[in-house]
């Protein structure tokens, strides 16, 4: 460049004019000319240096966009691919059919394993690039962990582990990278179902007071602990390198490219913190996260007076599970007025309900585990339901399966999945006729049966999906609709603006817009939009494969309210929607006729309404609409 040779020129007279000084006084003409030959080598030096400096950072930014290019470009057919293996698995499951599921579910775990290799290789890409920045905000980390452990409940399942999540009492508000945050613990969640096969994986969040007794921060600490394989000292000196795994056989039998772990170590030190783990072989691993964060004050999770005034009864053997749930139920101030009791066993829970009715002070609520050490849960709630039939009762299991639903839905039970949530507990509290005891019940046709398990808090939200390839339009119109989405679709940006104003800001809850569209993108659909001040208040989410950093700032600046990564998670996607739609409804009670099963389904002659729900998954909402589409389809061959 025209400064490098300038600097090298300057040098070079500089020194010219210095050994001619010298070689004039008689210093010695071989001595300067040696002095006059190391500073051309050395601006030589500086300047290759240089070259070779802009040539690398041009190769790593050439390296950042065809990563970017290939990140869209293999995310879309991933994208397919999953929904379609999702919906598979739906369809199979209503219909019983249970090869094919198990079929579609391996599709769907080959998918999960080939995304996450994608999504490894482009953080490092970003990682080397620099791209990579801490966004700074306001959140509250229990729907992060919530979110979590919804995406790692089926792996755990099928891998028979019993996973745990462990949250301390009171809402956490923090500054911090949520983004970030989820990533470092979905690699550790993820190797840790990975390498433990039976047992337990615990998640846990804590708080430590600041090293510098700040009061106005805190060390956030989070472990991810399991029951696995365990490691050497020597397995854990090589853990951090990337595409390093701690043996040849563990990369032959379990797969991965060995980055997770080495970008979590990134991830953390960008935010400030540290990672450290302890292992021994044969029982485990533990990895702990501290992170440095600023705390902001947060508002409260209680649910009221109502839910205060519960009596609760917890059911549970594990202890770790059964503290975890109790403080749960403080953090929400569920029972704070009525009272929480807790009992290992079926006889102690049974023991405990009869003194509360003999004192008059009979529990509203049992929060009850399938697996007792002295009696199954189905013997159990069948004791419940016979002795007290308006008491609420919640099933708890980490292995769910229809049967279990039919079974708990027959009884009038709630099944939820382990490890329960706070969202789960203020779902089934805020649901109507949840919090009223026993005795308020009694004189109410159809009263103390319980909501159903699996709400559709989505159901009727008008969606509108605008993606250009016919493929993910099809397949995500038809996961939407599963879920009772009404769904209008566009097929690129411009129609989408028009169909918009021409139908005014009421007629949808949410769009969905792809980014990466012909004719018009989603990014100029959403400025169009945008300056449209009727639109002002309708959430748009970004629905892209293009996954790399500085976009979700951009996306922010559009004015679009979230975004979803391709290939999309339906679970993850199903939230965002509700979130941002605020249509995080409580589902209705069931209303059951009089001698027949609690199952929420109309009475038909010939019709088993129990095995019809264990096909549905316990979805009463999707076993409705199942019975009235076969009412509409066969209409008219009815005589």
């Amino acid at each position: 460049s025209q400064g490098d040779a300038l600097s090298i020129g300057m040098a070079l007279m500089a020194s010219s004019y210095l050994a001619t000084l010298q070689v004039q006084a008689g210093t010695g003409q071989q001595a300067l000319v040696r002095m006059v030959s190391l500073a051309w080598d050395n601006e030589q030096l500086a300047a290759s240096l240089r070259i070779e400096r802009d040539k690398a950072n041009a190769a790593n930014e050439s390296k950042t966009r065809f990563f970017a290019a290939a990140s869209h470009d293999l995310r879309q057919p991933l994208q397919a691919l999953s929904i379609s293996a999702y919906a598979l698995a739906m369809l199979a499951r209503r219909e019983g059919q249970t090869k094919m599921v198990k079929m579609a579910d391996n599709i769907e775990r080959a998918l999960r394993q080939s995304t996450g290799l994608l999504d490894g290789l482009l953080d490092v890409s970003r990682l080397d690039a620099g791209a990579v920045k801490v966004d700074w905000r306001d959140l509250d980390l229990a729907p992060i962990l919530d979110s979590l452990a919804s995406e790692f409940r089926p792996l755990a399942a099928q891998g028979g582990l019993t996973l745990t999540v462990q949250l301390p009492p009171g809402a956490l508000a923090v500054r911090s990278d949520g983004d970030l945050l989820r990533r470092v613990l979905t690699n550790l969640l993820g190797n840790a179902v990975k390498f433990t096969e039976g047992g337990q994986v615990l998640l846990s969040l804590a708080t430590e007071p600041a090293p510098d007794g700040n009061a106005q921060a805190v060390t956030l600490v989070l472990r991810v602990r399991d029951t696995g394989i365990g490691m050497t000292d020597t397995q854990r000196g090589q853990l951090f390198q990337e595409f390093s795994q701690a043996d040849a056989s563990i990369t032959r039998r379990y797969g991965g490219t060995g980055l997770g772990l080495a970008i979590s170590q990134r991830l953390v030190t960008l935010m400030g913190g540290s990672i450290e783990v302890q292992s021994t072989p044969g029982a485990g691993s533990c990895f702990t996260v501290r992170v440095p964060l600023p705390v902001e004050p947060g508002p409260a999770d209680g649910l009221g007076a109502e839910a205060a005034a519960l009596k609760v009864l917890v059911v549970e053997d594990r202890p770790d599970t059964l503290a975890t749930v109790l403080t749960m139920l403080q953090r929400l101030g569920i029972g704070a007025r009525g009272g929480v009791a807790s009992a290992t066993d079926g006889a102690q829970a049974l023991d405990q309900l009869d003194r509360a009715q003999r004192d008059d002070c009979a529990f509203d609520l049992v929060l009850l585990d399938w697996v007792l050490p002295d009696m199954d849960g189905s013997r159990l709630l069948g004791d419940l339901r016979r002795r007290w039939p308006a008491l609420q009762v919640v099933v708890m299991t980490a292995h769910g399966s229809p049967e279990l639903a039919a079974a708990a839905t027959a009884n009038g039970a709630v099944l939820i999945d382990k490890p329960v949530m706070p969202q789960d507990l203020r779902r089934l509290v805020l649901a109507p006729g949840a919090s009223g005891g026993a005795g308020d019940q009694a004189d109410t046709p159809g009263a103390g049966a319980p909501p159903p398990a699996l709400a559709q808090p989505l159901q009727g939200l008008r969606v509108l999906l605008v993606e250009d390839n016919a493929l993910n339009r099809e397949v995500a119109q038809g996961l939407l609709a599963m879920q009772g989405v009404q769904v209008q679709l566009a097929h690129h940006g411009l129609e989408a603006v028009e169909l918009l104003q021409a139908a005014g800001p009421q007629a949808f809850d949410v769009v969905l817009m792809d980014l990466q569209m012909p004719v018009l993108d989603g990014y100029d659909a959403v400025r169009r939009l945008r300056a449209d001040t009727r639109f002002d208040g309708l959430p748009i989410l970004a629905m892209t494969a293009h996954a790399m950093a500085g976009e979700r700032a951009r996306w922010l600046q559009l004015g679009m309210q979230g975004y979803v990564t391709k290939p999309i998670v339906p679970a993850l996607l199903f939230a965002e929607l509700a979130a941002w739609a605020g249509r995080v409804t409580a589902p209705q009670p069931l209303t059951t006729a009089a001698g027949t099963p609690k199952t929420g389904l109309p009475v038909v002659p010939g019709m088993d309404s129990v095995r019809l729900l264990a096909h549905c998954d316990g979805n009463v909402a999707l076993a409705r609409r199942l019975l009235r589409g076969m009412a509409q389809d066969y209409a008219d061959g009815v005589a």
